[in-house]
């Protein structure tokens, strides 16, 4: 066992290490996320709704979210900071395929089904997700104001 810290110590052969964020300092797992775990992943995350459904009264609850991380974090053997990370690529990923859906050309052929192998898995989210119109207003010196669309969670 190594000593990192009066106060904090990592066993190398678990496959946990530290790494540092900013000044704090943090352990994590060496973890493969193969297509199979991050199925599975996916599927505690989709039957966990308080972690990602914003129209019920459980997502506001932080201790309900953050014990529910804690025992996914568990079950997977790593960190809720990984967790949380996995959860913020996953979503990540998951739009971009969506964009990328949305801003086929006209006249080619509709796409309704995105080619990451997530996509399907992740398409409860479109439930939560709305897109929210932006404009920005005309300047002093007479531009058009710009109008756009992004994706946020209301």
């Amino acid at each position: 066992m190594r000593q990192l810290s009066t106060r904090f110590s990592v066993s190398n052969d678990v496959g946990f290490y530290p790494i540092a964020i900013g000044s704090v300092l943090h352990v994590v797992c060496d973890m493969e996320w193969t297509i199979e775990k991050t199925t599975l992943f996916i599927e505690d995350y989709h039957n966990s709704p308080e972690l990602w459904n914003n129209k019920i009264a459980a997502y506001k609850d932080n201790r309900l979210k953050n014990d529910k991380l804690k025992q996914i974090a568990t079950k997977y053997e790593c960190t809720v900071i990984e967790v949380k990370n996995k959860i913020k690529n996953l979503r990540s990923a998951f739009h971009r395929e969506r964009k990328k859906l949305q801003s086929k050309k006209s006249g080619s052929s509709p796409l309704t089904k995105g080619k990451w192998f997530a996509f399907e898995l992740l398409s409860f989210l479109l439930d939560v997700d709305k897109h929210r119109r932006t404009t920005s207003t005309a300047s002093d010196n007479g531009e058009e104001s710009a109008v756009s669309f992004f994706c946020t969670k209301i």
